[in-house]
């Protein structure tokens, strides 16, 4: 298993389930608000910040346990994980629950003449609808805190068992962890414009095939 295939297969994977399309996902499909929105991501992200070191810990804890094997079995348990959450969370009877929905006033929307002092006036999506995303985008970001710091602590030890192997200084090899990652970083680019054509010819509702489709090609990349 090379790093580097494992960045890009993952890069990718996160792209899907908690990228930049997340939050147009959640405006034209779910009626969020732009407030709603931002509230459910920064939490995600807050949450994501603040377990990322317990991720770690659990995927040392397990090397130690089960060595050479401890760390993979962390990160295809986060990536279960995170597509089960992303998965359930956007179910498609989510966009049909119960309403318990307010008007509020978008000065951002030109609207006509009579209107609450020119601002455009619409429905939000409904209260619960808002506290099922933030629920469900902060387990996601439990998830992801079983993904990202795994991802690294993996390539570290790969390079330090080839340095072992090779004979040569860890520095030397820990150099190349930059150029393992920078793999990743392009396939995130070239996933986020595949993902964008694909949401254009199929819809939103293609993020949820996206995201089983980049689990297995994780578990896949994994294994090899």
């Amino acid at each position: 298993m090379r790093p580097a295939s494992l960045y890009c297969a993952i890069f990718v994977w996160n792209a899907i389930t908690g990228g930049r399309f997340i939050a147009a996902y959640f405006y034209n499909v779910y009626n969020l608000s732009n407030s709603e929105i931002g509230t459910i991501i920064a939490f995600q992200f807050f949450i994501s910040s603040l377990v990322s070191g317990w991720g770690g810990h659990v995927a040392d804890s397990m090397e130690r346990q089960h060595p050479l094997k401890g760390r993979i079995i962390t990160l295809a348990v986060g990536l279960t994980l995170g597509t089960s959450t992303f998965l359930i969370e956007n179910m498609s009877f989510t966009a049909k629950l119960p309403s318990l929905s307010f008007i509020v006033y978008d000065s951002t929307k030109e609207s006509g003449a009579g209107d609450h002092d020119g601002k455009e006036q619409y429905e939000t999506a409904s209260l619960f609808l808002f506290l099922w995303h933030l629920f469900w985008r902060n387990m996601y970001a439990v998830s992801n805190a079983l993904v990202a710091p795994v991802l690294d602590g993996l390539t570290l030890a790969h390079l330090k068992r080839e340095a072992t192997m090779n004979g040569t200084s860890y520095q030397i090899e820990e150099n190349k962890y930059g150029r393992e990652r920078l793999h990743g970083a392009i396939w995130w680019g070239i996933g986020n414009a595949g993902i964008g054509y694909c949401i254009d010819r199929l819809g939103f509702d293609v993020l949820c095939s996206l995201s089983v489709v980049s689990t297995f090609t994780c578990y896949i990349t994994i294994a090899l």
